[in-house]
């Protein structure tokens, strides 16, 4: 199976898209979503985070880890 992501600038432009694809034989599921803006402090806060990680890289953990730390602190 493969994903094809696209971007449009409004809502009329993702209905009319979502209209034409509906018919199409290959459609299986359609998925719309709106893309959240992060803001200028969260961009610097993710940067300076990658600064540090790029200077320290033993310092992150895996995902799978992450996930493990996550579920643990909110059961």
């Amino acid at each position: 199976m493969k994903i094809i992501t696209i971007k449009v600038e409004n809502e009329h432009d993702a209905e009319l898209l979502k209209k034409v694809i509906q018919d199409a034989p290959f459609e299986n599921k359609i998925e719309t979503f709106e893309e959240e803006e992060i803001s200028d402090e969260e961009f610097s806060m993710l940067e300076e985070r990658w600064v540090k990680y790029e200077q320290n890289p033993s310092s992150g953990i895996s995902l799978e880890d992450f996930k493990k730390k996550m579920k643990n602190k909110h059961d």
